[in-house]
């Protein structure tokens, strides 16, 4: 980014006789942000000075001062409050914000996916935070992951807070720092009728929330690509679906926040806080707000178990079957040795008759008709398979093979005439 004149040699200065600058923490599009501390405790603080090209006009500037002095009264946890304001010698405006500790949501984002039940968590606390300001009259118009500090309190609860609310306009004020043609905000987090030089509400903030809610969900902006584009893409393009699976009904509340109108969003971000504890308490309600089938949502999504934490389950105790049936088989037992009779009655007995081979015949055929009978025993074994294995033919082409084959399977003659002789004779 190309700095300004007159941003560089602040280290070490001392603005209003009541801050000390240390060193540089950063820059972004509203100016540069510098570490410093009170002189007077030393507290620490984060000291932010607005780009003198944002600050053109007195009337400006004069503004600028009473909207910095609008966002110093703001109280609340969500909310990194505005401490003090000041001008330097050369006319540019400096802003005194409380001193956030913790990682931005940006940070929290490059890891991946933010969990749905921390996703809800962090976006309610969000829309308090929203509220009140907005209460106040105060639209935030910039509001990015890069301006959400992730704190956790004595009890390790997380909270999110917002920061830049310094920079913020006046709700109902008819002359707006983008007067002269200037859109300030962040294209991927920017209205469609802020992208357009429109009419600007608190509405803008809630948009700007749900594309905050998508990325943490998807782990992606819904549109990305260079600035003019992603803010022609806000103004053109729908939104498209999340591709990870996520809750339908957390997936059609961003979709509402997300809508191109402002009129068809949600009335305010107490609305969007409702919704979201609409989704714990009472899914079916929260369906019939959203126009939504309320059967098919009654039931929360399946939850997924996350891939680096191992699934452990609880091994079942075998002990107890195997000793029923151990016992079970011994009381069986018991029951059948109680009831066998010790011995058999004589009425009963039974007389077995040794089984005595039958005498073998004797064969006076020749050698030669011992094998052919053999032969035939092993044919028609194999033929008996090969009949079970194969399936039978109709029944004409049965008798057609028979009448070629001959119906007479009768023995040649000389084999007759030597199987009808009576044993014993020559």
């Amino acid at each position: 980014m190309l700095r300004e004149v007159g941003d560089d040699g602040l280290e070490g200065k001392v603005l209003g006789d009541r801050y000390q600058i240390d060193h540089e923490l950063g820059r972004g599009a509203m100016g540069v942000v510098y570490r410093g501390h009170r002189i007077k405790d030393g507290r620490p603080v984060a000291i932010k000075v607005i780009h003198h090209r944002l600050l053109t006009t007195p009337t400006m500037s004069e503004r600028f001062v009473r909207e910095a002095e609008l966002a110093a009264k703001l109280s609340h946890k969500n909310l990194v409050g505005v401490l003090d304001v000041g001008e330097l010698p050369d006319g540019r405006r400096w802003i005194v914000l409380e001193l956030a500790r913790g990682p931005n949501l940006a940070e929290v984002i490059k890891h991946g996916p933010v969990a749905a039940p921390r996703a809800i968590a962090i976006l309610r606390q969000l829309c308090d935070g929203l509220e009140h300001a907005h209460r106040a009259g105060l639209v935030h118009r910039d509001l990015k992951p890069a301006n959400i500090v992730i704190e956790c309190d004595a009890a390790g609860v997380e909270v999110p807070q917002i920061i830049d609310f310094g920079i913020a306009v006046i709700d109902d004020a008819s002359e707006r720092l983008t007067r002269s043609g200037l859109v300030l905000g962040t294209p991927a987090y920017m209205a469609p009728e802020q992208a357009a030089g429109g009419k600007l509400d608190h509405r803008c903030d809630q948009y700007a929330l749900g594309a905050i809610a998508y990325e943490m969900l998807a782990g992606v902006a819904p549109f990305r690509g260079r600035g003019a584009d992603v803010a022609r893409a806000h103004v053109d393009q729908q939104v498209p679906p999340i591709a990870i699976r996520i809750d339908a009904l957390l997936e059609a509340i961003i979709r509402k926040m997300l809508a191109k109108r402002p009129d068809d969003r949600f009335t305010n971000v107490r609305a969007v806080n409702q919704m979201l504890e609409l989704l714990a308490s009472d899914r079916n309600r929260a369906a019939a707000l959203l126009g939504m089938p309320v059967g098919e949502h009654a039931i929360p999504a399946r939850r997924r178990t996350p891939a680096a934490v191992p699934v452990v389950r609880p091994r079942r105790a075998r002990w107890p079957w195997v000793a029923g049936a151990g016992v079970g088989v011994l009381a069986g037992a018991i029951v059948i040795a109680a009831t066998w009779p010790a011995s058999v009655p004589s009425t009963q007995a039974v007389h077995l008759r040794p089984i005595t081979p039958a005498p073998r015949r004797s064969c006076r055929c020749s050698g030669s008709s011992r094998v052919i009978r053999s032969w035939s025993h092993r044919a028609s074994h194999r033929h008996a398979r090969c009949r079970w294995l194969i399936p039978p033919r109709n029944r004409s082409s049965i008798a057609t093979s028979r009448s070629r084959r001959g119906s007479s399977r009768r023995p040649p003659a000389r084999r007759r005439a030597a199987m009808s002789r009576p044993p014993g004779s020559g």
